[in-house]
Parts: C-alpha cells; structure tokens; sequence
C-alpha cells in the first residue's frame, strides 16, 4: 500500500463504513508500513487529516452536515449539501498535489531540522 492509497483508501472506507471513529483506527497500523517504505510521516499526518475532512462532509457519514442541519432548521438538507461542494473540491484538489509534490508540505518542518 503506497501513501497515495492509504489516503483514498481511508476517504472510501469512511464513505462505505459510515462510522465516524472506524477510519481513524486504520491509521496506527498504517503508520509503520507508510514509514519503512520511507514515506515522511508528516505527510502521512497531512494526507490523513485531509482525508478525514473530506469524510466529513460526504454522505454518509457528513456529520458537519447534519450539525449545520441542527444549527439552522429552515435551511433544508438538500440545499445544504449542495453548498457543500465547493468545500469538497477545495478538500479534493490539493490532494492529488500534496501527493504529487510532497515539499508542499514538508518544507516548513524541513527547515525545524537541525
């Protein structure tokens, strides 16, 4: 399993699964492999924090949504997915850039190295 993979892996875990907590376990057991294979656990960190953000403003889970949807009654839930999409592209754009050019985000901490 490559880096890119276990990202996806976890966005469409979480879409199947529908449990909020159940994606987040798969991330110890991830984390050793996604290191002897040499891949920055920074990055790991980052493509997971992204991939769970993206879980929770997608059905089924979406439980954002259903917060938004309780926080403001008159707004149907329809309307309220749809104005979720720009959200999800602006989660889902970066991602497949983050993998491809890593420095993105290891630069800063790259610079904490001694």
């Amino acid at each position: 399993m490559n880096l890119p993979g276990s990202s996806y892996l976890s966005f469409w875990r979480g879409r199947i699964d529908g449990r909020t907590g159940d994606g987040h376990s798969q991330y110890p057991a991830f984390f050793p492999i996604i290191t002897s294979l040499g891949f920055s656990p920074i990055l790991f960190g980052v493509l997971a924090v992204r991939a769970i953000e993206m879980k929770q403003i997608t059905p089924p889970v979406a439980l954002n949504i259903y917060i938004i949807e309780g926080i403001a009654p008159d707004i149907s839930i329809g309307q309220i997915f749809i104005g979720v999409i720009p959200f999800l592209i602006a989660d889902a754009v970066p991602l497949p850039i983050l993998i491809g050019f890593p420095q993105i985000c290891l630069f800063l901490p790259s610079l904490m190295k001694r």
